[in-house]
């Protein structure tokens, strides 16, 4: 399962969970770091996760990202798969 983490603001990731175990280890992923990773509803501080969860499991409801208006304007972007489309179909100029 890759992780994504915000570091002075900005989107971090994907990292495998070994990285991300050795990133929380070095304090680098703190207590009130924002993560996200797939299967979350939104970004959430790491100490949120009851505990924090052991890595591995499951720790949100959802599978899909959530929308960009979810997150403040402190929140990194919600990471998306590369290569996906944005939903918007293209319009064709005339004239």
């Amino acid at each position: 399962m890759k992780w994504y983490y915000a570091e002075s603001g900005v989107q971090r990731g994907p990292v495998e969970e070994e990285e991300f175990r050795r990133l929380t280890a070095a304090g680098t992923i703190r207590p009130d770091t924002l993560v996200w990773r797939d299967g979350m509803a939104n970004w959430v501080r790491w100490d949120t996760l009851s505990g924090p969860p052991p890595l591995g499991e499951a720790a949100g409801a959802t599978a899909e990202p959530p929308p960009d208006g979810a997150r403040t304007p402190t929140t990194p972007a919600t990471p998306r798969t590369p290569g996906a489309g944005n939903g918007r179909s293209r319009e064709s100029r005339s004239g």
